[in-house]
């Protein structure tokens, strides 16, 4: 046999004997023995992770250490690969083979070992979402995107200039197939604001232009920018593109996937997760969950997505297509405590009948709002433009809410902002099982508790007179309108130095935009 031929006789036995290891969560009893301390966090978390513990008082704990060095080689020496460490569920992801299982079991510092995917796994063809093509038609500035987005009040956040901007995402999907030759994602591309990119499925620091594209047009839906086409939720954010859902079987291992892509985004600094995914049933019956175990702290993924929020990430998690299945309920992890759960309406608000049903099994109201998820402008790879259906489509429209109302705000704490979205929610006073609180309001959150400029403000321009307000230090001929905090315009016109502006309107809290030759600003006024 020549060298060539050995080489490849070599490569296929080691594919062959890697293809005989089953997958495995092995629990781990402590961190005895990890060379980490929480006095230099430096060590394992980025700058920006740091900060974001500092600017909302989360303090570092054991959860935030490195898992034991000495337990992951421990588990190597029984023959088992260690795929990912899980240091937040001091864990670990493995590949081994049945007697290796056995092995890594017996070890002193192992509390379990649970298979999550047979090394055996017959693929199976997944439902996709319908979609349908829409006719060239330009609406306004944003486009074919402007009914969802108009319908969570946020066109008027954009045209404030409250975009995403300096936000981070992280985006847990599938396949991102074509996305880098999808004209929507040019600006985006462009200007850098795609940080990076990771396959958990295979373990590889390759972006995924596989396994479909249902990543892509769930990233459309928060960062499309071709303005009077397609503009997404959050066009100015950052994000990263994180493959954890494996297209062709359904297994708990995908859980896993899920909880390493959080710890990493918690590492790299984000401020926003947002999964277009869900479990309930799996290929095999026995590791299928049932509806008890949806109480937030009872699967593993449901456990992270509760720890990210704690440490200071707003989460959020499609609730997921199931009513209308024996199921019926939300999916893992939307059941996370502190997790919004998003669930779907058309554009007439009205409850798109598939999206899944709350509560949790605890009780707490889920999901906790809806956005639009029933016949949603996407792009696609083949650069169309289609609707399409699904909380995988209303979650990241709620993300780029959210990343909007963070780059307005970026002082409110991410749970303050959480119980504020519920609050300006259309169903507030009475949720339900099926849409929660509601349809959210943008604009009203910014409106009643933005940190736009007041007249108690050192440099304002804003003069507050007994029945009503004026400006000074202002150029002549600027332009002024006047939003209630339902983002209704109850004043607009043309305003000098000096002209008093009185509003025949009820009392309470209005925004106040003016555009002058040096830009626009804004002002919180509140006629008493």
């Amino acid at each position: 046999m020549n060298r060539f031929a050995s080489v490849i006789f070599v490569f296929f036995l080691f594919l062959t004997v890697y293809g005989q290891k089953s997958t495995y969560y092995v629990q781990f009893v402590d961190k005895q023995g990890t060379p980490f301390s929480l006095s230099k966090p430096e060590d394992f978390l980025s700058d920006r992770a740091i900060l974001r513990r500092q600017k909302f008082s989360v303090p570092l704990d054991s959860t935030d250490l490195p898992v034991s060095p000495t337990y992951l080689n421990g588990v190597r020496q029984t023959g088992a690969l260690v795929i990912y460490p899980l240091k937040w569920l001091n864990g670990a992801v493995i590949k081994a083979t049945k007697s290796q299982a056995i092995s890594v079991q017996t070890l002193p510092f192992v509390s379990k070992i649970e298979l999550t995917k047979p090394a055996e796994t017959p693929a199976f063809s997944r439902q996709q979402s319908p979609v349908s093509p829409i006719k060239p038609l330009l609406f306004q500035n944003a486009g074919y995107g402007r009914l969802q987005l108009e319908q969570i009040n946020l066109i008027k956040l954009h045209g404030l200039g409250y975009r995403g901007a300096g936000i981070h995402i992280a985006v847990l999907d599938g396949g991102f197939q074509g996305l880098y030759d999808m004209a929507v994602f040019d600006s985006l591309l462009a200007s850098g604001r795609l940080l990076d990119y990771y396959d958990f499925v295979l373990n590889k620091h390759q972006f995924p232009d596989y396994d479909g594209s249902h990543g892509s047009s769930v990233m459309s839906t928060m960062a499309a920018n071709s303005p009077g086409l397609f503009v997404g939720a959050a066009p100015d954010a950052s994000f990263y593109c994180f493959r954890t859902e494996n297209g062709e079987v359904e297994y708990p291992d995908e859980t896993d996937y899920y909880c390493v892509a959080v710890e990493r985004a918690d590492s790299l600094g984000v401020d926003i997760i947002t999964a277009s995914l869900g479990y309930t049933t799996f290929d095999v019956d026995s590791m299928s969950y049932t509806y008890d175990m949806l109480d937030g702290n009872t699967t593993r993924a449901s456990k992270v997505a509760t720890m990210a929020v704690q440490k200071g990430i707003f989460v959020l998690n499609a609730a997921g297509n199931d009513a209308y299945n024996p199921w019926h309920y939300l999916s893992v992890p939307s059941d996370g405590i502190g997790v919004m759960a998003v669930g779907a309406v058309d554009t007439v608000n009205i409850y798109a009948p598939f999206s899944s049903c709350g509560p949790s099994a605890d009780g707490r109201v889920k999901p906790e709002i809806s956005t639009c998820g029933y016949g949603v402008v996407v792009a696609a790879s083949d650069n169309n433009l289609y609707q399409s259906s699904g909380t995988s489509f209303a979650t990241p429209i709620a993300a780029g809410m959210v990343a909007s109302l963070m780059s307005a705000m970026p002082n409110v704490t991410p749970w303050t902002l959480f119980d504020n979205i519920i609050r300006s929610a259309s169903n507030y006073y009475s949720p339900n099982d099926s849409i929660g609180y509601g349809i959210p309001d943008a604009y009203r959150v910014f409106a009643l508790y933005s940190d736009v400029a007041t007249p108690q403000d050192e440099n304002s321009e804003l003069v507050v007179l007994p029945d009503g307000f004026s400006f000074v230090n202002i150029t002549d001929n600027s332009e002024l309108a006047v939003y209630d905090i339902y983002g209704r315009i109850v004043y607009s016109g043309i305003i000098s130095n000096g002209d008093k502006v009185s509003l025949n309107s009820a009392k309470g809290m209005y925004v106040l935009m003016l555009k002058t030759q040096n830009g626009p600003k804004v002002y919180k006024y509140i006629y008493r």
